[in-house]
């Protein structure tokens, strides 16, 4: 898939979501060149079509979804995989600022995602403050330090879903659609 604004190929394939920093774009084209890609994606998801292959209209309430990552650019990015009528997406750069939301309306996220590797506070340590706040939410965790012990400790907290940085953008669609429902 190319950038609508430069005709750059960005995201082919498997509609990985990179680092602007391995891109070798610079932030605006790497932005654009995500977006058009991940937006691409999006509007070509037949994954809700109805037996005529028409898309269903969901008249449901939107799916909540808070992103924590200190991470920019995988904020921006999943605003825009989550973006539309279906999604109602909010984020954090923190997880002191997820605590503060959370605390705020305990109870306003079908789906919480969650980075492992942040400033002063882990995923690990994120994840067991909302599981003693008493929040039994579906959580997801995207990092690129997921290893065996992290694993296990997120297991033990009943955590749903575990990807890998970079990540496939249909697989954790399909996933917070699917722990949504």
């Amino acid at each position: 898939m190319g950038c609508r604004d430069c005709s750059r190929s960005f995201l082919t394939g498997d509609n990985r979501v990179n680092r602007v920093a391995r891109s070798g774009f610079s932030v605006s084209s790497a932005f654009s060149c995500q977006i058009s890609a991940v937006s691409d994606a999006r509007l070509a998801d037949t994954s809700f079509a109805g037996t005529d292959g028409a898309p269903l209209i969901n008249m449901a309430a939107p799916l909540r979804i808070l992103a924590v990552d200190n991470e920019p650019t995988i904020t921006f990015s999943l605003k825009y995989v989550f973006a539309g009528p279906r999604y109602e997406f909010t984020s954090a750069d923190s997880g002191e600022a997820a605590l503060t939301r959370l605390d705020a309306n305990p109870d306003p996220y079908d789906v919480i995602i969650v980075d492992q590797k942040m400033p002063h506070q882990s995923g690990v340590e994120l994840v067991t403050a909302i599981r003693q706040r008493g929040l039994n939410g579906k959580i997801i965790v995207l990092s690129a330090h997921l290893s065996s012990e992290v694993r296990a400790d997120y297991a033990r907290m009943d955590v749903n879903e575990m990807f890998d940085k970079p990540f496939d953008v249909e697989e954790l669609r399909s996933a917070v659609n699917r722990l949504a429902a």
